[in-house]
């Protein structure tokens, strides 16, 4: 199954990350069995994007 780019799914977030170029896979790492992000904001989240942000990140973790 072919999931859709970030950029079409969550567009806010992906115009205030500063990894605009980068691929998925330069951005997770596997530190001692966990996943770790290194993604970088822009700006901090408004209250009502921190539940966006959960959305955002099980996909992400389904994708790395």
């Amino acid at each position: 199954m072919r999931v859709a780019p970030v950029r079409v799914i969550f567009p806010r977030f992906y115009s205030i990350t500063n990894h605009n170029e980068a691929k998925l896979g330069e951005l997770c790492n596997l530190n001692d069995g966990f996943l770790e992000w290194s993604l970088v904001w822009r700006r901090n989240f408004f209250v009502w994007e921190n539940e966006m942000l959960e959305g955002l990140m099980e996909i992400l973790d389904e994708s790395c």
